[in-house]
């Protein structure tokens, strides 16, 4: 009885969270070459890399940022500040409300990504469900997520 109480009990152990398991937000930002020109894209304090033209698409350019926290709750309700600079001057500041996990009607994943639509002008778009350019994802993991530098 005793074996099993400590075979049971390591393999309870084995199984428990990690201290640095989190959870995961992507924020892609697409739009014409014409749009990144010149400009800084800063998602959390981030600044994303040069935008490339995405796969398939020459028309379009891409750029991403990968923010974790390892707060449940902020990771389903908090937004993400997504700010563009030009020649170092705020051009827009937006607070980017997320619903892909929140609004999930199965399982809650722990992992979103949000693809959001920069125009020429600086305007960016955001309107998940509404605006085809923007979409909002939630996965489940396939594996515990990691973040050991928690972002927001």
């Amino acid at each position: 009885m005793k074996w099993c109480l400590l075979v049971c009990g390591v393999l309870l152990s084995g199984c428990g969270i990690r201290a640095d398991q989190g959870y995961i937000v992507h924020v892609e930002v697409i739009g014409p070459p014409a749009a990144f020109s010149g400009r800084t894209i800063e998602v959390e304090g981030m600044i994303a890399p040069v935008a490339v033209p995405k796969t398939g698409q020459a028309d379009i350019s891409t750029t991403q940022v990968t923010v974790c926290t390892r707060s449940r709750q902020l990771f389903l309700e908090q937004p993400v500040h997504v700010r563009i600079l030009e020649a170092g001057r705020l051009l827009t500041d937006n607070r980017i409300e997320r619903v892909a996990c929140r609004l999930n009607r199965g399982p809650t994943g722990d992992e979103e990504w949000n693809t959001v639509y920069l125009e020429a002008d600086g305007t960016l778009r955001f309107d998940f469900g509404n605006d085809p350019r923007a979409e909002a994802t939630c996965y489940p993991p396939n594996q515990p997520l990691i973040c050991r530098d928690p972002t927001f």
